[in-house]
C-alpha cells in the first residue's frame, strides 16, 4: 500500500525555454515533487526502484501551432495553459529525480494534453537521453484543435508514427526486461483502437517470455472496487458518464481483459488516467496501482523485488 508522502525540492532541473523543456537551468526550488512510496514484490532477480508517474499534460502550442488553430482551439490552450501551469516543470523534475536516485521512469500516458508539434517536440527533448518506459493516454488521441482528432484508422496510424519518433517505445505494445521482471507497455487510450485484434496478439507474444509481467496502461482495467470508490467519491460524476470512461472495459476490451485475467505471469498493473492515487487489486495477488496527476506534482516511488 501507499506508505509515506515527502516532498522533494526542484533543483539542476531540465527547464522550460521557449515552449519546450530544455536542460541545464535551475527551476524554483519553491517547486516540489510529492512522492508516494509504494513496494511491490513481482519475482525480481534483484530489487531495483521505479518512479511510476502519469498524466503529466503538457499544454504547449507553438505560434505554428496558434496561427493554424481555430478560435476554440486557441481558448483552449490559454485555459489549459493556466490550469497547467506547474506540468512542464513537475515532467522536468520527475526525469530529473529519478535520473538522481537511480530509478526506471514508468509514464502511464497522457504526457501530453493534445497533439501540437509544441507538445511532440517538448516528448522527444525531454525524453531524450532518459530511459523512460512510456505507453499512451486518451490525450495523446486529441487533436489541436480538437476537429482535427485522429477518428480513422489512418488519421490514426499518422498519429501514431508522429508521436513514436518522441516517445521511441512502439504504441501497440511495448516490451522490457529489467532484473528479470517483463514490463509490458500497451495503448488503450484511442489511438490503437482499430488494431485491437493484433494487439491481442502481441499482448499474447508479449507474455510468452516465461517471466514474471508488470503491466503498464492509461486506462486502468475494470475491476468492481474501483467502480464502487468512484462512484462514491463523486456520485454525480459517475452518474454522468459510463465506466468505460474511467476504466477499460465494456465489449471492445473484452477479450484483451480476460486474457489478462487468465495469465499467472502477471505480477502487477501500473495504470493513470483518474488523476488520483489508488490501489487495489486486478484479482486476488495481482496489485492494480493507480498514479496520481503529475501535472500537479505528484509521482510514485516504487520499490520492486
Amino acid at each position: 500500500m501507499y506508505t509515506t508522502r515527502r516532498s522533494f525540492a526542484v533543483g539542476g532541473l531540465a527547464a522550460l525555454c521557449a515552449g519546450a523543456l530544455r536542460a541545464g537551468a535551475e527551476l524554483d526550488a519553491e517547486r516540489v515533487l510529492k512522492l508516494d512510496r509504494l513496494a511491490l514484490k513481482v519475482g525480481a532477480a534483484r530489487p531495483f526502484g521505479a518512479l511510476h508517474f502519469s498524466d503529466t499534460h503538457l499544454p504547449l502550442a507553438s505560434a505554428a501551432d496558434l496561427a493554424a488553430a481555430d478560435d476554440d482551439a486557441r481558448n483552449l490552450h490559454a485555459a489549459r495553459s493556466k490550469a497547467l501551469s506547474r506540468s512542464a516543470q513537475a515532467f522536468a523534475a520527475s526525469l530529473a529525480y529519478a535520473k538522481r536516485q537511480g530509478l526506471l521512469p514508468l509514464h502511464t500516458g497522457d504526457l501530453l494534453d493534445y497533439l501540437s508539434d509544441a507538445n511532440i517536440e517538448a516528448a522527444r527533448e525531454g525524453l531524450a537521453g532518459t530511459n523512460t518506459f512510456i505507453t499512451p493516454g486518451n490525450h495523446e488521441a486529441m487533436g489541436f484543435p480538437r476537429s482535427a482528432t485522429p477518428r480513422t484508422a489512418a488519421a490514426c496510424a499518422a498519429a501514431v508514427e508522429r508521436l513514436e519518433k518522441a516517445f521511441r517505445d512502439p504504441f501497440l505494445v511495448a516490451s522490457r526486461v529489467v532484473q528479470g521482471v517483463n514490463f509490458v507497455a500497451f495503448d488503450n487510450g484511442g489511438l490503437s483502437k482499430f488494431r485491437l485484434k493484433e494487439q491481442l496478439a502481441e499482448l499474447k507474444a508479449a507474455f510468452g517470455k516465461g517471466l514474471p509481467v508488470v503491466l503498464l496502461c492509461h486506462f486502468p482495467p475494470y475491476v468492481p472496487a474501483l467502480a464502487q470508490f468512484l462512484k462514491e467519491r463523486d456520485a454525480k460524476m459517475a452518474r454522468s458518464k459510463p465506466d468505460a470512461a474511467y476504466m477499460m472495459c465494456g465489449d471492445k476490451y473484452a477479450a484483451i481483459n480476460d486474457f489478462l485475467q487468465s495469465r499467472a505471469e502477471l505480477k502487477a498493473v501500473l495504470a493513470g488516467h483518474l488523476h488520483l492515487a489508488w490501489q487495489g487489486e486486478l484479482r486476488p495477488g495481482v496489485p492494480l496501482c493507480v498514479a496520481p496527476a503529475n501535472s500537479g506534482g505528484r509521482a510514485v516511488e516504487i520499490g520492486f523485488s
